[in-house]
């Protein structure tokens, strides 16, 4: 899978020649990553790409449905194979006619390898002209993450009260990646008993220690969405995650009331007594 993204790679750097810009990526350190974020991140991606061809006249495609299963390696490496076809389609737009790249294959390479790959691809296609990341993007992930939890609150019997949760004005993207640290954590606790556990755990990100922009956010939603898609597999739910609609109008505030109403979902599971254990 690695050896793909490499191909990518090679391929948008061939596209950025004939633009004469280059890509730009901001080093960042990426904690250990399971299949499942891969497959997440590599979602994201090939959103973009798919964006990048309908602002080249080419045909596009959305993914909306993501099946509830075990992420395998093999599940990444049919979706950056897409990814990769898609990305050389866009050549004769851009004016290269040179052949296709082979990169080598290397061995060793671990899903956080492929993940930091994905993370530089990302950022390529934003330099190649993708419009940059907007609360709205960020707000469609926070939702699909709170209708899933919905639904597995439904599952297990567990109530919810929102009423704490009040609106609140003038949150910036810095807030709202704080809160989905804190969802992240609190979601660490719950699969850290039965029935909730997940393959390999929740393993927090490294968080970031520079100005947070929308971007981020959604990086950081995105393993959360990918988490919780793993919890719903450990409760034997087979319903598909739907990809809530693209809404208009949203700001970080949005994003942030949606985050705190997730993390009363999961605190209230949390605190649940899970099924077969000690009431002692």
């Amino acid at each position: 899978v690695y050896q793909i993204t490499q191909d990518i790679v090679f391929e948008l750097d061939l596209l950025h020649s004939s633009c004469f810009s280059s890509p730009s990526y901001t080093a960042t350190i990426v904690a250990e990553r399971n299949p499942r974020h891969v497959l997440q991140k590599a979602r994201e991606v090939s959103h973009k790409v798919q964006t990048l061809r309908f602002l080249n006249k080419l045909p596009s495609k959305e993914v909306r449905v993501f099946a509830v299963d075990e992420v395998k390696p093999v599940h990444v490496e049919t979706l950056v194979s897409e990814i990769l076809t898609d990305v050389r389609d866009l050549k004769p737009t851009y004016s290269v006619d040179t052949i296709d790249g082979a990169a080598p294959f290397i061995d060793g390479k671990t899903p956080t390898h492929v993940y930091e790959n994905l993370y530089k691809i990302s950022a390529s296609l934003t330099d190649l002209g993708v419009p940059a990341t907007v609360p709205n993007d960020v707000f469609q992930i926070a939702s699909t993450i709170l209708e899933d939890l919905q639904e597995i609150r439904k599952v297990t019997g567990t109530s919810a009260n929102f009423d704490s949760v009040t609106n609140e004005i003038g949150k910036d993207p810095s807030d709202v990646y704080d809160q989905g640290f804190l969802f992240l954590e609190q979601l660490k606790i719950l699969t850290d008993q039965d029935p909730f556990r997940i393959k390999g755990g929740v393993v927090l990100p490294h968080r970031l220690q520079r100005t947070i922009v929308p971007e981020d956010v959604l990086d950081l939603l995105n393993n959360a969405l990918a988490d919780v898609i793993a919890v719903k597999y450990a409760l034997g739910i087979t319903t598909p995650t739907v990809i809530a609609p693209m809404p208009g109008g949203k700001t970080p505030s949005d994003v942030y009331q949606v985050m705190k109403q997730a993390q009363v979902i999961v605190e209230g599971l949390t605190v649940r007594d899970s099924p077969g254990a000690s009431n002692e």
